[in-house]
């Protein structure tokens, strides 16, 4: 009778706030590091709890990192919606990364980022959702560049898939390096040569 009343019983928790919690611990001690004792007190749950609403360890750091990259992304199509052009989106998204060098934000680094450097292509299980993961982001990356280019910004003749690869690769070394402890100011002159660099994709406007 007692299994009966329970059934179509609401949850006791917001499942939101409990997948928040547990990005943030597997953000700050990656999937090997973060124990389940850890797990439930950051996320309020008892064992039973935690299986019955997000499966085992596995499962909960594949949704915790879809949740991460969902929102992200989310994120960053808001942030280009409301950039004067593609081209603005790229050079603020570069220097609000350079910005978070020296805070606690930048030495977390980036989840996804971290979690692929994790593992690389050890663990199987893991790797579909780090490939979704990192196409919602280069989605937004995409549309930004393809709005570049139609705005005069971007060569014609660039290829937009070179141009996205370039920025996933400069965006995740940067992340990385101000993980490791580089400086604002050293980070920003970074982005300074990266722009430099980008001049070879830029349309070449005579003043």
């Amino acid at each position: 009778m007692e299994e009966m009343r329970n059934i179509g019983r609401p949850l006791e928790f917001d499942p939101v706030s409990a997948l928040d919690a547990a990005i943030d611990v597997f953000w700050r001690e990656g999937y090997k590091g973060a124990n389940m004792t850890g797990l439930l007190e950051a996320m309020n749950l008892s064992k039973s709890s935690l299986y019955q609403s997000f499966g085992n360890k596995s499962d909960l750091f594949q949704r915790c990192l879809t949740k991460y990259a969902d929102d992200l992304a989310s994120s960053m199509q808001s942030q280009l919606m409301d950039s004067k052009s593609g081209w603005e989106f790229i050079v603020e998204f570069l220097h609000g990364v350079a910005d978070t060098a020296q805070r606690p934000d930048g030495v977390k680094g980036c989840f996804l980022v971290n979690s692929v450097n994790e593992f690389g292509q050890t663990e199987e299980k893991f790797l579909d959702v780090f490939k979704t993961g990192v196409d919602a982001v280069n989605s937004i990356f995409f549309a930004a560049v393809e709005r570049a280019k139609k705005e005069g910004e971007i060569k014609k003749s660039v290829d937009l898939k070179d141009v996205v690869i370039y920025l996933q690769i400069v965006i995740s070394g940067m992340r990385t390096m101000i993980k490791g402890g580089l400086d604002k100011k050293t980070t920003k002159t970074m982005v300074s040569l990266m722009l430099e660099n980008f001049a070879q994709f830029r349309v070449q406007k005579i003043a």
